[in-house]
């Protein structure tokens, strides 16, 4: 059996994914149609915007330029929407190549996730034609791309000039577009977002291509992942890898778990979905993070934004409440976390800090005296995190402002 095929260069994918300039083909008068909100959502991009469609040619629309054909537009553009039906994406696909575009992300669905043969041929046509302009290609089925460092809102969602928070660590890829830009909007809680893609029907790049390019952002330092199936998942021990070069961590749901949503991801993506345990076993061995709902994904890779990469395996539990710890103990001995004991060291600053009745070890049992003796829980602090067994702290905050405070400065 032939290996997987390599991951696109992230380089090659650039103009694409990170635009400097964009053009929007199939832009109506309607406001609400899906070109003219895509124009819309660029209303803060720095770079040109062009719109084409024949009938506007030589106006403004919605306060764009309109060029009559891709080949009339002043320049190459780095990135081409196709806001329009699906009999007329292949014809356009070609004239993107003809004029040197960078890319192309198409919103049209009606390919190969309807299981239709002569629609699943349509589609692999329009694959191997991108494919020979050396033209990489979104979706189809999609909802399109986010740079938040650009500000370069390529998609139909609506309200992105509205998403104020500052661009940073999370990047997001998804096969769902309405769940992508979900985690995006949900982002608006305090997680930074750089980038977001949506892969649709990965006619040509699908998540593994999207996310590897993300990996390469100096901004992003952990990815979102929601996938619903990939047509050879080994692509993911590939992505896994560049992943573990980049030194950053990968977090990912798995859509269609049981019998139904498999059978759903088919359907609205075309996807092969597998069981369940097939995906949790090569999500591990990818070295990727699975988590099992939408709060997760986005909390743990927001998480991860955030922390520095651990310099050790072993997990302290510091806690005034002996319940606290062992819940805590419970759940990272099911996570198969390393808990070792402290050192001889770390153990007579711990035993010189707390009362006679709490326990020195890990857990480590402030007990509740903490509450009148904040500097206790400085001293067990600094002493357990100073031990080079530790690469990180679990501390289950209970009738403690002061850990409270001093967390939310550190």
């Amino acid at each position: 059996m032939s290996g997987p095929e390599p991951l696109r260069d992230p380089a090659s994918l650039r103009r694409l994914l990170s635009p400097r300039s964009v053009a929007v083909v199939g832009v109506s008068g309607e406001v609400s149609g899906f070109g003219a909100r895509t124009v819309t959502n660029l209303v803060n991009f720095a770079g040109p915007v062009w719109a084409v469609n024949p009938k506007y040619a030589g106006q403004e629309l919605h306060g764009r330029p309109c060029y009559a054909s891709i080949a009339d537009l002043p320049e190459a553009p780095d990135c081409v929407l196709l806001a329009l039906p699906r009999t007329g994406v292949l014809p356009a696909v070609q004239a993107a190549g003809a004029k040197g575009a960078g890319g192309v992300i198409v919103y049209a669905s009606g390919y190969g996730e309807t299981g239709l043969p002569e629609r699943i041929e349509e589609e692999k046509v329009l694959r191997d034609t991108a494919r020979s302009l050396g033209l990489p290609l979104v979706g189809v089925n999609c909802l399109g791309i986010v740079d938040h460092v650009l500000k370069a809102g390529v998609t139909f969602m609506p309200e992105y000039p509205r998403m104020t928070a500052p661009p940073g660590g999370v990047a997001i890829t998804s096969q769902s577009g309405a769940l992508g830009y979900a985690l995006m909007q949900a982002a608006e809680r305090g997680f930074s977002v750089c980038h977001m893609t949506t892969a649709g029907n990965a006619t040509d790049l699908d998540v593994c291509d999207l996310a590897a390019y993300q990996l390469s952002m100096p901004e992003c330092r952990s990815v979102a992942l929601a996938v619903e199936g990939l047509r050879d998942a080994r692509r993911l021990f590939l992505l896994g890898e560049a992943a573990r070069r980049a030194g950053k961590p990968i977090v990912v749901l798995k859509l269609g778990r049981g019998e139904a949503g498999a059978a759903a991801a088919v359907s609205h993506t075309g996807s092969l979905a597998g069981s369940a345990a097939a995906w949790s076993a090569a999500f591990r061995r990818a070295g990727m993070v699975e988590v099992e709902d939408f709060d997760a994904l986005l909390e743990t890779a927001g998480f991860f934004a955030k922390a520095p990469p651990p310099k050790a395996k072993g997990v302290a539990i510091i806690t005034p409440s002996g319940g606290a710890g062992i819940m805590a103990a419970d759940h990272a001995e099911a996570l198969n976390l390393s808990m070792p004991q402290p050192s001889p060291e770390t153990e007579k600053v711990l035993r010189a800090s707390i009362p006679d009745f709490g326990a020195p070890r890990n857990p480590c049992d402030l007990t509740a005296q903490v509450a009148s003796n904040p500097a206790s829980y400085d001293a067990c602090m600094e002493a357990m995190m100073s031990d080079p067994q530790y690469g990180a702290a679990v501390i289950p905050v209970v009738y403690s402002h002061h850990a409270t405070t001093r967390l939310r400065m550190e």
